[in-house]
């Protein structure tokens, strides 16, 4: 839900997720407008408590901040086991994050639809736009739906 509204979600002492606008394109493979969104990358460089997350935590939960952080705390040492154990990691409704042979990570976000800038009618009216593509042979054009 914070990267919905924010543009970048810090957990502390493990890494930042960074929301960047994404425009859209046409994909000249399967023929269709792919819409914009907001592409999610991580950083592992971003660590400092900016207290976003710990604060979503507590209202969420109904703790005091401090449970919050004691919480995240636990949380990141589970994310780190499983990276060290199994390689990666899946971070709910946002992605999967992978270690490397190097020791770098990979970050492959998921779709979801909460992270398109576009309501679901625009969508669907880029796909009406794709399957009545107009054609122009000759003189007149011929309609492909």
């Amino acid at each position: 839900e914070l990267l919905e509204e924010h543009d970048c979600v810090i957990v502390p002492d493990f890494g930042g997720f960074v929301a960047n606008y994404a425009p859209a394109k046409v994909n000249s493979i399967n023929h269709r407008f792919d819409p914009p969104y907001r592409k999610i990358s991580f950083n592992k460089l971003l660590v400092h408590n900016d207290g976003l997350l710990a604060s979503y935590v507590a209202r969420k939960e109904k703790e005091q901040y401090e449970a919050a952080v004691k919480y995240l705390k636990n949380y990141v040492l589970y994310l780190k086991e499983e990276l060290r154990d199994k390689k990666k990691v899946n971070i709910e409704k946002v992605g999967l994050l992978l270690l490397q042979a190097d020791g770098s990570f990979r970050f492959e976000q998921i779709k979801n639809p909460a992270f398109s800038t576009f309501d679901n009618i625009l969508s669907g009216s880029l796909l009406y736009v794709h399957l009545l593509s107009v054609e122009w042979m000759s003189d007149s054009p011929v309609m492909h739906g």
